[in-house]
């Protein structure tokens, strides 16, 4: 199940299909159809939930997503399933996903992202056996980082021309700098 079928859900879920995964996606936006069919399903996040053995998150955070996986998001989970968050630490409640982790009321997690980021190191997330944690390396390729690099540059040329900045995570920075876009 991919929650949060953008440009990268949308490549998790081509790479889950060639390893001969069903993929249920949800998007905010369904109205969005994949034009590629890449996907077998759109589906609600309690269908995900339910049906899924792999649960991955790539939203964005904003006021809906923030502790969007909580104690009654895990509690929906198959006890079998693993949990993935490659999207922002703070769309989990830390303190649900321990709770989840311990009870067994799911299964694994591997997270790239965390809440807070980075963790103490006397975190009781540390501690789980049944959670992997990587230092928020999940997208480390020569490739990609040569690409952040560029969008970086790209970001800083724009603001100092006052123009939009072509990623901004908080578009009231860009509505600041250079009025309606």
């Amino acid at each position: 199940g991919v929650i949060g079928y953008g440009s990268i859900g949308r490549k998790v879920a081509d790479i889950a299909r060639v390893f001969g995964m069903k993929v249920m996606a949800y998007s905010r936006s369904q109205e969005k159809k994949d034009p590629n069919f890449r996907i077998l399903e759109y589906a609600s996040i309690d269908d995900i939930l339910a049906n899924s053995d792999i649960v991955t998150m790539h939203c964005p955070l904003n006021e809906d997503s923030k502790y969007m996986c909580n104690k009654e998001f895990f509690k929906k989970m198959k006890k079998t399933a693993l949990f993935v968050n490659v999207g922002r630490g703070a769309i989990v409640d830390t303190d649900a996903l321990i709770d989840a982790l311990k009870t067994g009321e799911i299964d694994y997690a591997a997270l790239d992202v965390t809440n807070p980021e980075p963790l103490p190191a006397d975190h009781p997330l540390l501690s789980i056996d049944n959670c992997l944690i990587v230092p928020h390396i999940g997208s480390y390729t020569d490739r990609t980082r040569y690409d952040m690099s560029m969008l970086t540059a790209n970001n800083i040329i724009a603001g100092v021309h006052k123009k939009p900045l072509q990623t901004c995570v908080n578009e009231e920075v860009n509505y600041k700098m250079c009025g309606p876009i």
